[in-house]
Formats: structure tokens, C-alpha cells, sequence
């Protein structure tokens, strides 16, 4: 149901992409599964999951470094996507 939902938003805000920050890749692949128009990009910490990624549909998958919280999260991403 989120990641429907999300597709939707995305669609109808006009989205440039959708984010989705996963640990275990499962919520991308959901999103993938919707079959967004805009690019998913999936950013995880883990090596084995990036690789696995990049099977899904849509999928643009980064790698990123461990963060301390969710405002240190959002600051890595902010300038890994620009």
C-alpha cells in the first residue's frame, strides 16, 4: 500500500523521481513493481543489496555510507542526488 501510494503521488505531484532509502531492498522493489514513470532511486548502506538492485525495473540504485540519524540521512542524499 505505501509504495503504491507513493507511485501515485509521484504521478500526480509530476514527480521528477521517487527516493526510497532501504536497508533490505524490499520497498523498491515494491515501488518498481508499480511500474513508476519517473527513475527510483534506491539508497542503501549495504553492498550486497546495491548489486541486487539493480535487476529491478526502474531502479537506480546508490550506495551511501552509515548515518547516525534520519537528518544526517536526508543531508547525504540531498547532495548525493544534485
Amino acid at each position: 500500500t505505501v509504495a503504491k501510494s507513493a507511485v501515485h503521488l509521484a504521478r500526480q505531484s509530476q514527480a521528477k523521481a521517487i527516493v526510497v532509502l532501504s536497508f533490505s531492498g524490499s520497498m523498491a522493489k515494491r515501488v518498481s513493481k508499480a511500474k513508476p514513470t519517473q527513475p527510483i532511486f534506491a539508497i542503501t548502506p549495504n553492498d550486497f543489496v546495491y548489486r541486487r538492485l539493480t535487476l529491478n525495473f526502474g531502479v537506480r540504485p546508490l550506495l551511501m555510507g552509515e548515518f547516525a540519524n534520519s537528518e544526517d540521512a536526508i543531508a547525504q542524499i540531498d547532495c548525493m542526488l544534485q
